[in-house]
């Protein structure tokens, strides 16, 4: 009994990996308590990055508020906002493009007047700092940002959620994660001038979040993660394809879903550790607009007249997560060191052969079953089937017919039977012998095949009887395959044993469903009727039990009918 080798080793290989994996989970516990202790230094130590972590979030975000800060109070920009002439706007050009220049972390610095006009816009791109032309200055008053700051007084500060740079509607390629900080600006009277915002790049950040504890030594253990409160990433140091779902319409692409066991934890908890069998999870809350951060900075408010209010400090909730994977835990375990694979070779070895072993016994009775299943599946195809001519036989030509007449109720459509008989067979077996009768129902079966389509089911009822059902087919269609059937049969002559010529004819009886004759037991009877007229009328012909007009013989080349 032959046993296909891919199956055996697919098999051989799944028994070994289960046998291995519960043998293993019994030396596992041998050796818990160092893993334990292993476990706890690394997490006390990831803890120290996820601290360093949150520290660099804080100063990314704090950097921009301080530059804004200092350049609203710039001499330069207040002589521009108490005299707003040709000399004043032209210093305060010079000074954000010194800005933009030293600090690089700037897309755009821009003043933009109460009308929502922007006057200055000091772009960088590719690492080069320039001026906007004043052709291409461009009106913001529309824009989200430009309302909600001049919604501020002088004491306000705007932050805009994180999110992807924009240009003409579509996201910027490469991505360019962005953070909008705005000032509503005052002259030293009071009145309002509109609004300096910087568009901060931060994509520096990100990128350091990534390499938190690496070394040109050795690559980090863990993986950073920065998500915003839907668990949608921000920076993802496994799959950076998968940062930015929420801005690219990709609303599967959140740590809920690839690690749903965890972001319960993470999305509701302010901090703490996690540890199952996708790795160990350090996770921390950030809130880096919140007062006590931006005081350990020197710029939460003091008191209630002094310092700034922040906007939009609630869209910076954000979730810091520290993964270890499986493997880069195990970098240190026992398990992974080099003296300890040839204590357990041998072993491996044993039990890959004890799995070759029950997986050919396992295969060899399932191919057993198969081949009994294939033996049963071939005598009901021989039960179903007319051996002399292969076509169908009587009781499977009932089943299908039945089902045929069931789908035709449903949505009613022309169907029609034909009863064909082989004339004078009797006489061609009485006179030839039985093995030239076998010959003309072969080539009957054959030739009647030929004309019909692969839609119409022919069967053969019993000796020289036979029966078609013509779905989609009205009694004049019927009538036309029936002659073609007359001339195909009456153009294929047999030779007997000593080769003489024996010509064959057949005569049709034909019937369709209709209200009057609603069932398959019904045209059968009403076909078979039609039948036997024919015989009795002459053979080698059609009649049509329920058509109202009389057929004619089989050699006319078309018979008069009225459409019915």
């Amino acid at each position: 009994m032959y046993i296909p080798r891919t199956k055996f080793l697919i098999l051989s290989i799944s028994l070994f990996l289960g046998l291995a994996s519960l043998l293993s989970a019994l030396v596992y516990s041998a050796y818990r308590f160092t893993e334990d202790r292993r476990l706890d230094v690394i997490r006390a130590r990831e803890s120290g990055y996820l601290a360093v972590s949150e520290q660099i979030i804080k100063r990314a975000m704090f950097e921009p508020i301080a530059d804004l800060n200092v350049v609203t109070q710039l001499p330069v920009v207040r002589h521009y906002l108490n005299n707003p002439n040709p000399e004043n706007l032209a210093a305060m050009t010079r000074a954000f493009l010194a800005i933009s220049k030293a600090y690089r972390r700037y897309y755009k610095i821009r003043f933009i007047a109460n009308d929502g006009i922007e006057i200055v816009r000091v772009s960088r791109q590719q690492n080069l700092s320039y001026v906007t032309p004043e052709s291409e200055l461009q009106n913001k008053a529309d824009r989200y940002f430009f309302k909600a700051a001049m919604a501020l007084d002088e004491k306000g500060l705007y932050v805009s959620p994180l999110d992807l740079n924009m240009e003409n509607g579509k996201l910027e390629v490469p991505y360019k994660p962005m953070v909008r900080f705005a000032r509503h600006v005052y002259d030293d009277n009071g009145n309002s001038k509109g609004i300096i915002i910087y568009n901060y790049d931060a994509q520096e950040m990100l990128d350091e979040l990534k390499v938190v504890g690496s070394s040109e030594l050795a690559e980090a253990l863990h993986v950073v993660m920065l998500m915003n409160e839907d668990g949608y990433w921000l920076s993802n140091g496994h799959a950076p394809e998968k940062e930015w779902g929420f801005a690219r319409d990709k609303s599967a692409e959140v740590f809920g879903n690839q690690f749903p066991s965890v972001w319960p934890h993470v999305s509701q908890e302010e901090g703490g550790t996690i540890f199952n069998e996708e790795g160990m999870f350090l996770f921390k809350t950030v809130r880096p607009l919140d007062s006590a951060s931006l005081g350990n900075w020197g710029l939460a408010p003091q008191s209630a007249d002094d310092g700034i209010a922040i906007t939009s400090a609630q869209a910076y909730r954000w979730k810091l997560v520290l993964w270890l994977p499986p493997l880069s835990l195990s970098k240190t375990s026992l398990s992974a060191q080099a003296f300890t694979w040839p204590l357990v070779i041998l072993f491996y070895v044993l039990l890959a052969l004890t799995s070759a072993g029950f997986a050919y016994l396992l295969l060899q009775r399932k191919l057993r079953r198969q081949l009994q299943a294939e033996h049963m599946l071939e005598m009901e195809r021989q039960a179903h089937t007319d051996v002399l001519t292969g076509l169908i036989n009587r009781r499977r030509f009932l089943e299908l017919a039945k089902r045929e007449i069931a789908r035709h109720l449903r949505r009613p459509e022309p169907l029609s039977l034909m009863m064909l008989d082989i004339d004078h067979f009797k006489r061609i077996n009485d006179t030839y012998g039985h093995a030239t009768g076998d010959e003309v129902l072969k080539l009957f079966a054959a030739t009647c095949s030929s004309v019909l389509r692969e839609i119409d089911l022919f069967a053969r009822l019993g000796g020289e009887e036979f029966v078609a059902l013509l779905p989609n087919t009205t009694v004049n269609q019927a009538e036309l395959i029936a002659n073609r059937i007359c001339k195909a049969v009456a153009l294929a002559p047999v030779l007997s044993e000593n080769q003489e010529q024996i010509n064959v004819t057949v005569s049709i009886g034909i019937s369709r469903l209709t209200d009057e004759f609603p069932g398959l037991d019904v045209i059968l009877q009403a076909a078979d009727q039609a039948l036997y007229e024919a015989k009795q009328t002459g053979r080698n012909k059609v009649v049509c039990a329920n058509c109202y007009v009389g057929l004619g013989t089989c050699d006319k080349n078309k018979t008069s009918l009225n459409p019915i």
